[in-house]
């Protein structure tokens, strides 16, 4: 394959975009273990709160990955390739140095996303273990709260009303 010279200002400009999200990753990863341990102690109005919060750093990211695409697609342009090149494409285009400090960036932020991700399939986990415990102890609660008049009248025939009535009657 052969090697291309990439303008100098779009590969620093594309290493340090890639250094923020990195930067970005390794702080939404802290706030994913913050959810963790808000979940495994029930601590919901924090973890509402940590939730609102991710809804604006993912907004950030967003124009991150915008700023990224577009440099990539500048430096596409610059070497004269019209399809979407991708980082991946790009690394063996490029010689020694440059190649391995993109190499090493892709791959920390490769990690990194791995981690969160399997950090989010954890807390998912946990929330919907706790859902189902809750809607677990609601069901026996309202089974437990059912009431009947379980006196019995003359032939040892139960006595009153036999309908149940319950303390709460509705399904989550």
């Amino acid at each position: 394959m052969r090697k291309v010279k990439v303008d100098s200002k779009h590969l620093e400009r594309l290493l340090d975009i890639l250094a923020k999200e990195c930067e970005f990753f390794v702080n939404f990863l802290k706030v994913s273990r913050e959810k963790t341990e808000f979940i495994l102690k029930r601590k919901t109005e924090e973890l509402q709160s940590l939730t609102k919060e991710e809804e604006n750093w993912v907004s950030n990211l967003k124009k991150l990955e915008e700023n990224r695409e577009d440099c990539i697609q500048q430096i596409g342009y610059s070497l004269g390739l019209q399809n979407e090149l991708k980082i991946s494409t790009l690394i063996p285009l490029l010689g020694g140095n440059e190649a391995q400090k993109l190499s090493e960036v892709q791959d920390e932020l490769n990690n990194l996303i791995e981690e969160l991700k399997n950090i989010n399939e954890i807390n998912g986990n946990l929330l919907k273990n706790s859902l189902e415990y809750i809607d677990f102890m609601l069901n026996i609660v309202s089974n437990a709260s059912d009431v009947s008049d379980n006196s019995y009248g003359s032939g040892g025939k139960l006595a009153g009303n036999s309908e149940t009535r319950r303390m709460m009657d509705f399904k989550l």
